[in-house]
């Protein structure tokens, strides 16, 4: 908050001061805040979401590249 932002609302009290804007409303940028949040959740889902099936996708194939071998022993006993 910049020094010229600010009014004094009694000069007894200095200490009691506003925004000279506190009437408008909250933007972020060219956007409402109210549309700002929303869309900012929508888009960190889906960054989530692809992160996640990227990293399980990746996974399922690399196991699906390297064949598993059993190997099986017998006991005997003599």
């Amino acid at each position: 908050m910049a020094p010229h932002d600010l009014e004094v609302l009694d000069e007894k009290d200095p200490v009691a001061i506003k925004t000279a804007d506190a009437g408008r409303r909250r933007r972020l940028g060219d956007i409402n805040a109210s549309t700002f949040w929303p869309l900012f959740a929508l888009i960190s889902v889906l960054v989530i979401g692809a992160t996640v099936g990227g990293a399980v996708g990746g996974s399922l194939v690399v196991g699906k590249n390297h064949p598993v071998t059993t190997v099986i022993q017998s006991l005997s006993t003599r």
